[in-house]
């Protein structure tokens, strides 16, 4: 579906001429640090950026949270501001004041006091961070519809749906957001791309998180090759979480957080160089149930109709690989291959500087 910026102008599927990386910002909140991140954020070829927001923060710290999407958006970013733990209704590491089996009462109330807070902020989407919900819980997927129909027509909503921790959600969650996503934090990008295309809310902008936290050092190259692959299906937004390997809090932090951002920002730079993705189509709707059930199986991903766009050159010894066929090792200051060449797009097409 579309949905509309804060000037009105309606965004579609079809903006999207090619991916649009975003991050996950948190761990500061102090003004100086926060300014000369996000600099470096929009240096690093970074186009949107997800904003968590505690309860604590939004009653002791307002006007720091309406500050902070005020200079992202300075800068170009698109902003998107979550509930993080909010009300025990959403992901994160948040501490909640209402514990973790609240009433829906109580999950009503600390939700309202952060959706007005949130919204005085003016942030471009209100992104709703993985919903929790047990069986027998739908009441809370309510509350977040409740929530939901409270947002100005000027903001648009995106929803991360994590079936591990809400097998089921109301249809009308997704569809009433601009953007609906998932994760392929098992690295496993084609089956993400594949259940994210079985969603009721096919019309909308789909997103993908790769995960950027406790990575080890040998994970670092699945990290790097999931950026290629993402771009290589076709995925409009793909997010990092989170910003320079996690390492506040420190249960997120990766074991080599510094040399595993260098090679994440090399990835995007490199991807982004190589391939130009088609206007998408919209996928009509099939009928569904109200609640909808994550598939056991992941599905296989479909190739679409209209094929990606990217060079094909002969072949090249192994010296002259590609740039994002390489990651940045401790021990030297030049790139390092990846140990048995791991490429970050699928078949290995050469891309022409």
């Amino acid at each position: 579906m579309a949905g509309a910026d804060l000037c009105g102008r309606v965004i579609a599927w079809s903006d999207f001429l090619e991916t649009r990386f975003g991050v996950a910002y948190f761990g500061t909140s102090n003004p100086w640090h926060v300014e000369a991140d996000l600099d470096a954020i929009v240096q690093d070829g970074f186009s949107w950026i997800v904003l968590p927001a505690t309860e604590e923060q939004v009653r002791y710290d307002a006007r720091g949270v309406a500050d902070r999407v005020a200079q992202a958006r300075k800068r170009g970013l698109e902003v998107w501001l979550s509930p993080w733990g909010v009300a025990s209704l959403f992901g994160g590491e948040g501490l909640s004041e209402v514990g973790a089996r609240p009433s829906v009462a109580a999950v009503r109330d600390v939700l309202e006091r952060w959706l007005d807070v949130a919204v005085t902020a003016k942030p471009d989407v209100l992104f709703w961070d993985e919903p929790h919900a047990r069986p027998g819980e739908e009441d809370r997927i309510d509350v977040l519809r409740a929530a939901q129909a409270r947002v100005p027509s000027c903001i648009r909503q995106a929803l991360y749906w994590n079936p591990h921790v809400c097998p089921r959600i109301d249809e009308e969650a997704l569809v009433g957001c601009w953007s609906v996503g998932l994760d392929a934090y098992d690295g496993d990008v084609p089956a993400a791309v594949g259940r994210a295309r079985s969603l009721p809310s096919s019309a909308a902008v789909p997103h993908l998180w790769l995960r950027g936290f406790r990575i080890t050092a040998k994970g670092e190259a699945d990290l790097v090759r999931g950026v290629g692959e993402a771009v290589a299906h076709g995925v409009p937004l793909v997010g990092i979480w989170g910003y320079r390997g996690a390492p506040a809090p420190s249960c997120l932090a990766c074991e080599r957080p510094e040399l595993m951002w260098k090679n994440v920002v090399t990835a995007i730079q490199t991807a982004r160089s190589c391939h130009r993705l088609p206007s998408a189509t919209s996928v009509s709707q099939s009928d569904t149930s109200r609640h909808l059930t994550m598939p056991p199986v992941p599905l296989v991903f479909q190739t679409p109709a209209t094929p990606l766009l990217w060079p094909v050159a002969g072949p090249l010894e192994q010296s002259q690989r590609l740039r994002h066929d390489r990651l940045v090792d401790e021990t030297e200051d030049e790139p390092a291959i990846i140990p048995n060449g791991h490429p970050i797009l699928p078949g290995g097409g050469p891309c022409r500087d």
